[in-house]
């Protein structure tokens, strides 16, 4: 499922998204075994804090699925929302961030 690649998008420390377009390129790709698409998502930078992130949301989601939920939205913690920051503090806000 693609709503875990929302895990990379508002990450200031990756301001072209490539992990977030790499995980909707890799996740979208029928030819890629699972392993592969996760070893490419993992590495999609060479530091890349928000793979554990990641992994955490597909496992709260599998649950959630096995429970029969169709439901799921992931809640980030804290510790995720911080790996997306940046040393200076400074978080441009658009308009459309705040639309509903």
């Amino acid at each position: 499922d693609l709503s875990c690649c929302d895990v990379f998008l508002y990450d200031f420390t990756d301001p072209h998204k490539r992990c977030y377009h790499a995980c909707q390129y890799h996740l979208q790709t029928p030819a890629l075994p699972s392993k592969e698409k996760l070893h490419n998502i993992k590495k999609c930078r060479r530091k890349n804090y928000l793979s554990n992130c990641f992994n955490l949301c597909r496992v709260e989601m599998n649950e959630h699925t096995a429970k029969g939920l169709t439901n799921f939205k992931w809640r980030e913690p804290d510790r995720c929302s911080r790996a997306k920051m940046t040393d200076d503090g400074e978080y441009p806000l658009k308009e459309e961030d705040f639309r509903v």
